[in-house]
């Protein structure tokens, strides 16, 4: 009975005073939403690349040379270093542009699709993707085998089982479906919906080919700065080493050639070098408190305004 007494006196008191009850209610709600809003962004910005907790274990591995971070590195890099680093699981060289629009034929429909991506057979060992249908361990064993997500998957074949079914790329490659993947529950900065492998194995031999981007999967975590040191002692001993110079030495002298690596959790907002997400994500963090506390110390203001107006009543 007390508590639907205080309901009734302050419905009384926000009829009483519609105005200061609209502002001040209106001015913490719409503080409190944005608010929320703008966490709800900025969990969907930090929660990139966290859909496996295999990918802590991933690392992707570039070049710096001649002065300049290069995005891409060479073919053969991804195998050299699963074949020589005793701390990799498995390594693996991917090419394509993801936000390209590429031409996909398949069951007498046409569509343009993003996220097309050429991966060598150790592309799974590397990138935990669920297969919902196939084998995981055979998926990209042969030449031109191709995986799809679900949602391609339905656009190209409807209802229908697509494996063993033909895709043609480009108009000019032909592929098979082998299984299909499970799109990742958080976004990834590799979002990928088909892969297709490589029919071209002598390309992942040659050193001058510098259009691929390399991952490794780690056994066991390390450090960052113990994981690149390995690893360029190895590059150094095998690729750059010249005459009876060692890697202390060549480190010493300053490296005109090295590998740098960024944790796949990380590439989004904080890589090492080129373009990140962490200048956008803290100024939307500041802007959402002030907006909380600017919506609080108004309606703590009205609110106060308001107890002095009817204390002198």
């Amino acid at each position: 009975m007390m508590v639907k007494n205080y309901f009734k006196i302050a419905w009384r008191n926000l009829l009483k005073s519609k105005i200061y009850s609209a502002v001040n209610i209106l001015g913490l709600a719409a503080g409190l939403a944005s608010f929320i809003v703008i966490l709800l962004y900025l969990n969907y910005e930090l929660s990139y690349d966290s859909w496996n907790p295999e990918l802590k274990k991933v690392y992707k591995v570039s070049i710096y040379e001649k002065g300049d971070y290069l995005r891409s590195s060479y073919a053969p890099l991804a195998n050299f270093l699963a074949q020589n680093y005793p701390n990799a699981e498995a390594g693996t060289a991917v090419q394509g542009g993801m936000d390209f629009d590429v031409l996909l034929n398949a069951n007498d429909k046409k569509i343009y699709q993003k996220g097309f991506v050429t991966v060598d057979s150790s592309f799974l060992k590397v990138f935990p993707y669920k297969i919902v249908r196939g084998d995981v361990k055979s998926a990209l064993n042969k030449p031109d085998a191709i995986v799809i997500t679900e949602e391609l998957a339905h656009k190209l074949f409807g209802n229908n089982d697509p494996i063993g079914k033909p895709i043609k790329v480009f108009n000019r490659f032909t592929g098979t479906v082998t299984a299909i993947m499970q799109q990742p529950e958080t976004p990834t900065h590799f979002n990928a919906q088909i892969l297709m492998r490589s029919s071209y194995n002598e390309q992942y031999k040659n050193w001058g080919n510098q259009s691929y981007q390399t991952y490794i999967k780690l056994k066991q975590p390390v450090t960052e700065a113990k994981l690149e040191d390995d690893i360029n002692r190895f590059y150094y001993n095998e690729r750059l080493k010249t005459g009876n110079q060692s890697y202390k030495e060549y480190k010493k002298a300053g490296q005109k050639s090295y590998l740098f690596t960024d944790a796949v959790p990380e590439i989004h907002n904080f890589p090492k070098h080129g373009e990140s997400n962490f200048t956008t994500v803290s100024i939307l963090l500041i802007l959402a408190i002030l907006l909380l506390l600017a919506g609080t110390i108004n309606f703590s203001n009205l609110a106060i305004a308001r107890s002095i107006g009817r204390a002198k009543e």
